[in-house]
């Protein structure tokens, strides 16, 4: 009765308050996620859920016409906390938190949610949410940060909605592809691009007969600037995404980056079109040169990524999978691999819904003809900082040339308590090479040396002093070729209170 009281509420305010709901739900809550791809298994949510942020606009009329009634206790409490979530968003015009954190060290992996990005952190931020545009202004005092800012304002933004369109200027934490662990394109391990973005708002089908047939769909697109203290400074980042949804059960995303310009760069219109349009170059800088030295202008990475939702004997389960090519083979095939796999499933303990995945990701690819040419994976003959930002990969947290399998649990109470854990078991640069070895800021960021881990991470959130305390260890044993093994522990606190 409780989750009806709170479902009918919630309900209420989206009928009389849709104008001012807040414009998406960020990459930074893991148990969103959760409730929102339960009920997108489930067919509740008919919209795709796989590109973060992920608009409100997108999921709202599913969530209006959903009957709460017919759903099971477990999907009922996710259609409560997606519906809570909701309200909450827009409840007030202005919307302010405070955020306060601590860690022995920064987070060496990250997943979806994770933003443990240096040792202690003091976040403040103010959000306006009118009815046409909104806009936050968020800063952060960090202690010994990763990439050398102590004053960021990462998180603010300005954005404003034409149409069906809604057009943002910031930099937001974003999410790219159906891993929980991984994205091989775009995840929240790097701080997030300053970029200005055109996103779809609603993802309602194409009326026409010839187009309706792909469902559901939505489309990113955003040009970001890269930092100043790289090889290239100042380089460009073109990147777009739309996601399909044909079939309830199916969902089908591709992905496209194009690192060009900076200092010393061609920068124009037209040679972004170049780039935009595969035309191609001698890779050793020659104005000719034999087919086999071609290579796409600019630092390109696309990609596919799908995710399939069925039962089996009454038990929901997904499977899923994404890969990413380091360049292209005949326009837009891509090339030298990457791939992440995973399934996962949602169970039933003692009237607690728990999530559980395994993850597999590898980024060991080999370039060109040669097999064994590896340290090419985010690298790039021009720029030779890679597709990293501020020295952490824009994708996986693993960097190039490894092989990581992960099994991850997480759960959420009806109270508020928070669980999730993660194993994390492979391989790191398994080839013991490195592009730019005596060099932090270039190369591999995770390891300069091969190196084979097993770790154990732990992370539990509950509500306090009206806000919510987060707690979290991992502990990790590594295998080394030419030293000793080592044994690592971390520890990190924070909480933040929204007003």
């Amino acid at each position: 009765m409780f989750l009806a009281r709170q479902a009918a509420l919630a309900v209420t305010v989206l009928f009389s308050s849709q104008l001012i709901a807040s414009p998406w739900i960020d990459a930074s809550d893991l148990f969103l996620r959760h409730h929102i791809q339960q009920l997108a298994d489930a067919g509740v949510i008919t919209a795709p859920v796989t590109t973060y942020p992920l608009m409100w606009g997108a999921i709202n009329n599913d969530l209006l016409k959903a009957n709460s009634k017919s759903l099971s206790p477990k999907l009922s409490n996710s259609y409560a906390n997606v519906l809570h979530y909701y309200q909450r968003a827009m409840n007030n015009d202005f919307n302010h938190q405070v955020k306060v954190g601590l860690a022995s060290n920064p987070k060496r992996f990250t997943g979806f949610g994770d933003t443990h990005h240096q040792k202690g952190q003091l976040q403040l931020s103010s959000e306006y949410i009118g009815s046409f545009w909104a806009a936050k202004l968020s800063t952060q005092l960090r202690y010994k940060p990763q990439g050398g800012q102590t004053l960021t304002f990462d998180n603010s933004y300005l954005a404003a909605t034409y149409g069906n369109w809604i057009i943002r200027a910031g930099a937001i934490p974003q999410w790219w592809g159906p891993g929980w662990d991984s994205s091989l394109i775009m995840s929240n391990n790097a701080r997030p691009l300053p970029a200005l973005s055109l996103s779809r708002n609603n993802s309602a089908a194409f009326e026409t007969p010839w187009l309706n047939w792909i469902g559901p769909w939505t489309f990113t697109a955003q040009m970001a600037k890269m930092e100043s203290s790289r090889h290239v400074p100042n380089a460009l980042l073109w990147s777009t995404r739309a996601t399909i949804r044909p079939l309830n059960q199916l969902e089908i995303g591709a992905s496209w980056s194009i690192q060009w310009g900076g200092q010393g760069q061609p920068n124009s219109i037209k040679d972004f079109l170049k780039a935009a349009t595969s035309q191609e170059v001698c890779a050793n800088g020659a104005a000719s040169c034999d087919a086999s030295m071609h290579t796409k202008i600019g630092n390109q990475l696309a990609g596919f990524d799908i995710r399939w939702s069925d039962s089996l004997f009454g038990i929901p389960f997904s499977v899923y999978g994404q890969t990413i090519g380091e360049d292209a083979v005949k326009y837009i095939k891509p090339a030298d691999k990457a791939y992440t796999f995973g399934i996962d499933t949602v169970v039933q303990w003692q009237q607690l819904p728990i999530r559980i995945f395994v993850e597999y990701t590898e980024t060991q690819v080999a370039c060109g003809a040669d097999k064994n040419s590896l340290n090419c994976y985010y690298e790039h003959g021009t720029y030779y900082t890679g597709y990293r930002y501020h020295q952490k990969s824009l994708g996986t947290s693993y960097d190039n040339d490894a092989k990581i399998v992960t099994l991850g649990l997480l759960a959420q109470s009806s109270s508020g308590h928070s669980w999730h854990s993660k194993v994390r078991v492979g391989k790191l640069n398994s080839d013991n090479r490195d592009r730019f070895p005596n060099n932090p800021e270039s190369g591999n960021t995770v390891t300069k040396i091969a190196e084979e881990i097993v770790q154990l991470e732990l992370q539990y959130q509950l509500p306090l002093f009206n806000g919510l305390l987060s707690l979290g260890a991992d502990a990790s044993h590594s295998t080394f070729q030419q030293k000793s093994a080592d044994n690592t522990f971390n520890a990190d606190i924070s909480w933040q209170y929204r007003y």
